[in-house]
């Protein structure tokens, strides 16, 4: 007797059911609802315009406060950032503090340390920097704007590894002589890329009749993912170790930040006492300083 093996089977689809979408629920359909990409960007502050815009941003920004007498000033009550002195100038968006300005007797230069507490989503990074420029007003032509962050040596794609305790400073910039970059550090080479608000501060000093000069420190932390939205007190950054940086590099990387706008420091970069441990950071130059191997 013949059996027809499709007998027991499920009827196809089509015979009992409708084709349209809409009658029904896709699991793997994600609800997307419109984000509000609405920024107020406030810069607040009397700053003289033209002046020289140093502009440390992220951990290297935070610790490189940590080394000279001037406090983050967001409003946080940190008593042990930097000295705790008021800011001499804040930038919010949307109500958030993001950063803050001051003047200092030993720079000519405004310095500005962004995202101590607070990231920067995406959409906002470069109206955030354009928005800094135009209010401030960076001196036009050469040696205008410098800026201080980090690059994440685990990911850094070069033709030979570099080992975190051997990682050099690196640069990007718009100068064309590049002689006093390149004593100190390495360009920054594609195909790498820098996310941060720090890239949209030079790509804009690029298409501008202004220079701009970005230098970068050795990190040995993958990158946080940018926050969807602006939220206060780090809570779009999720905590982690903090960035330490030895002071010799720190030092190098201060005189290549302020040599980039034509300024020379005669302070030396180091922590402030309030910051320091009995264990210094050290940069390890060989195998077998104390550990234990088995």
């Amino acid at each position: 007797m013949d059996i027809d093996p499709l007998s027991d089977t499920v009827p196809p689809r089509y015979a009992i059911e409708s084709d349209e979408e809409e009658d029904e629920i896709n699991p793997l359909r994600v609800n997307t609802i419109a984000e509000d990409t609405t920024l107020d960007i406030v810069v607040v502050g009397d700053f003289p315009k033209r002046c020289r815009l140093i502009v440390v941003s992220g951990d290297a920004g935070s610790y490189w406060a940590k080394g000279v007498p001037m406090g983050l000033g967001l409003g946080h009550g940190d008593e042990d950032e930097g000295e705790g002195e008021d800011a001499d100038g804040v930038v919010s968006v949307n109500g958030v503090e993001v950063g803050c300005c001051q003047r200092k007797p030993w720079t000519n230069s405004i310095v500005m340390i962004l995202e101590g507490y607070t990231g920067l989503p995406l959409f906002a990074m470069h109206p955030f920097a354009e928005r800094v420029i135009d209010a401030l007003q960076p001196s036009r032509g050469s040696l205008s704007i410098s800026i201080l962050d980090s690059y994440p040596v685990p990911s850094y794609a070069t033709d030979q590894a570099v080992p975190f305790h051997e990682a050099p400073l690196r640069y990007l910039t718009t100068f064309e002589n590049t002689d006093f970059l390149d004593s100190n550090a390495k360009l920054f080479a594609p195909p790498n890329l820098i996310q941060t608000v720090s890239s949209s501060f030079l790509t804009i000093a690029s298409t501008r009749p202004m220079d701009g000069t970005l230098i970068l420190l050795p990190s040995p932390h993958i990158p946080r993912p940018a926050p969807k939205h602006i939220a206060p007190n780090n809570i779009s950054r999720p905590a982690r170790d903090a960035a330490k940086w030895p002071a010799d590099l720190m030092d190098a990387a201060q005189t290549l930040l302020f040599g980039a706008v034509n300024e020379k420091i005669t302070r030396t970069w180091e922590l402030l006492p309030q910051h320091r441990s009995q264990n210094p950071v050290k940069r390890r130059t060989e195998i077998g300083d104390g550990g234990m191997y088995i």
